[in-house]
Protein backbone atom coordinates (compact mmCIF):
# COMPACT_ATOMS: atom_id res chain seq x y z
CA UNK A 1 0.00 0.00 0.00
CA UNK A 2 1.49 3.49 -1.26
CA UNK A 3 1.45 6.74 1.32
CA UNK A 4 -1.57 7.65 -1.60
CA UNK A 5 -3.96 4.91 0.23
CA UNK A 6 -3.87 5.61 3.27
CA UNK A 7 -5.71 8.29 5.46
CA UNK A 8 -6.67 8.38 9.16
CA UNK A 9 -10.06 7.10 9.79
CA UNK A 10 -10.90 10.35 11.76
CA UNK A 11 -10.49 12.03 8.79
CA UNK A 12 -12.74 9.93 6.30
CA UNK A 13 -15.64 12.41 6.98
CA UNK A 14 -13.51 15.18 5.98
CA UNK A 15 -12.19 13.33 2.56
CA UNK A 16 -16.09 12.61 1.94
CA UNK A 17 -16.40 16.57 2.05
CA UNK A 18 -13.94 17.29 -0.26
CA UNK A 19 -15.22 14.88 -3.16
CA UNK A 20 -18.99 16.05 -2.33
CA UNK A 21 -17.00 19.99 -3.04
CA UNK A 22 -15.66 18.48 -6.38
CA UNK A 23 -19.11 16.68 -7.61
CA UNK A 24 -20.63 20.02 -6.91
CA UNK A 25 -18.61 21.60 -8.80
CA UNK A 26 -18.09 19.27 -11.36
CA UNK A 27 -14.48 18.38 -11.43
CA UNK A 28 -12.38 15.71 -10.30
CA UNK A 29 -9.93 15.56 -7.44
CA UNK A 30 -6.50 13.56 -8.56
CA UNK A 31 -5.13 12.47 -5.13
CA UNK A 32 -1.40 12.87 -5.07
CA UNK A 33 -0.47 12.07 -1.50
CA UNK A 34 -2.03 11.84 1.65
CA UNK A 35 -0.18 9.46 4.79
CA UNK A 36 3.56 10.54 4.67
CA UNK A 37 5.62 8.26 7.49
CA UNK A 38 7.53 11.24 8.96
CA UNK A 39 10.60 9.52 9.32
CA UNK A 40 10.03 7.85 5.65
CA UNK A 41 9.81 11.21 3.81
CA UNK A 42 12.68 13.07 6.20
CA UNK A 43 15.18 9.90 5.17
CA UNK A 44 14.16 10.40 1.47
CA UNK A 45 14.49 14.09 1.38
CA UNK A 46 11.43 14.21 -1.30
CA UNK A 47 10.27 17.38 -0.07
CA UNK A 48 10.88 19.53 2.85
CA UNK A 49 8.17 18.82 4.83
CA UNK A 50 6.40 21.05 8.05
CA UNK A 51 7.98 20.23 11.21
CA UNK A 52 4.18 19.20 12.37
CA UNK A 53 2.55 18.46 8.77
CA UNK A 54 -1.17 17.04 8.70
CA UNK A 55 0.36 14.40 6.61
CA UNK A 56 2.33 12.96 9.19
CA UNK A 57 -1.25 12.24 11.06
CA UNK A 58 -3.21 11.07 8.01
CA UNK A 59 -4.82 14.15 7.82
CA UNK A 60 -4.27 15.68 4.60
CA UNK A 61 -3.73 15.16 0.89
CA UNK A 62 -2.42 16.66 -1.78
CA UNK A 63 -4.22 16.91 -5.06
CA UNK A 64 -4.72 18.15 -8.68
CA UNK A 65 -7.80 18.86 -9.80
CA UNK A 66 -9.09 17.85 -13.50
CA UNK A 67 -11.78 19.75 -15.64
CA UNK A 68 -12.89 19.03 -18.92
CA UNK A 69 -10.27 16.62 -19.67
CA UNK A 70 -7.25 19.15 -18.11
CA UNK A 71 -5.18 18.61 -15.43
CA UNK A 72 -4.36 21.63 -13.36
CA UNK A 73 -1.20 21.39 -11.31
CA UNK A 74 0.24 23.52 -8.39
CA UNK A 75 1.37 26.63 -10.48
CA UNK A 76 -1.94 27.20 -11.58
CA UNK A 77 -3.56 26.42 -8.31
CA UNK A 78 -2.16 29.23 -6.43
CA UNK A 79 -4.12 32.08 -4.75
CA UNK A 80 -2.96 34.69 -6.78
CA UNK A 81 -3.90 32.96 -10.08
CA UNK A 82 -7.67 31.95 -8.66
CA UNK A 83 -9.41 34.89 -10.27
CA UNK A 84 -8.79 32.90 -13.67
CA UNK A 85 -9.16 29.39 -13.06
CA UNK A 86 -12.77 27.96 -14.36
CA UNK A 87 -15.56 28.88 -12.44
CA UNK A 88 -16.00 25.43 -10.90
CA UNK A 89 -12.32 25.02 -9.83
CA UNK A 90 -12.89 28.67 -7.89
CA UNK A 91 -16.17 27.30 -6.44
CA UNK A 92 -14.20 23.62 -4.76
CA UNK A 93 -11.46 25.97 -3.68
CA UNK A 94 -14.47 28.42 -2.26
CA UNK A 95 -16.09 25.30 -0.37
CA UNK A 96 -13.42 24.00 0.89
CA UNK A 97 -11.87 27.80 2.31
CA UNK A 98 -15.80 28.33 3.82
CA UNK A 99 -15.40 24.93 5.55
CA UNK A 100 -15.26 24.90 9.46
CA UNK A 101 -13.01 21.84 9.41
CA UNK A 102 -10.71 22.14 6.38
CA UNK A 103 -7.77 24.54 4.95
CA UNK A 104 -6.94 24.83 1.42
CA UNK A 105 -3.02 25.21 1.23
CA UNK A 106 -3.16 28.33 -0.94
CA UNK A 107 -4.15 29.94 1.75
CA UNK A 108 -0.74 29.50 3.39
CA UNK A 109 1.55 28.93 0.02
CA UNK A 110 0.81 25.16 -0.55
CA UNK A 111 -1.94 24.88 -3.22
CA UNK A 112 -2.66 21.32 -3.63
CA UNK A 113 -2.79 20.49 -0.27
CA UNK A 114 -6.08 20.06 2.04
CA UNK A 115 -6.14 19.49 5.33
CA UNK A 116 -7.67 19.54 9.02
CA UNK A 117 -5.81 21.38 11.30
CA UNK A 118 -5.67 18.27 14.33
CA UNK A 119 -1.79 19.77 14.40
CA UNK A 120 -3.13 23.13 15.77
CA UNK A 121 -6.24 22.14 16.94
CA UNK A 122 -5.05 19.60 19.35
CA UNK A 123 -1.63 18.63 19.25
CA UNK A 124 -1.95 16.80 21.73
CA UNK A 125 -4.11 13.59 19.36
CA UNK A 126 -1.42 15.05 16.34
CA UNK A 127 1.56 13.75 18.38
CA UNK A 128 -0.88 10.37 19.30
CA UNK A 129 -1.20 9.38 15.66
CA UNK A 130 1.68 10.32 14.31
CA UNK A 131 3.44 8.42 17.13
CA UNK A 132 1.47 5.10 16.81
CA UNK A 133 2.08 5.19 12.42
Amino acid sequence: MSDVDIADVDFTPMLEEIDEYARMNSIRIIVNSSYRPKEDLVSRKVVKPASRSNHFAGYAIDFNVRYQRRTYFSHELKRSNLKNLPTPIQGFIQKIRDDKELRWGGDFDDPIHIDSPLNIDDPGLWNEYVNSC
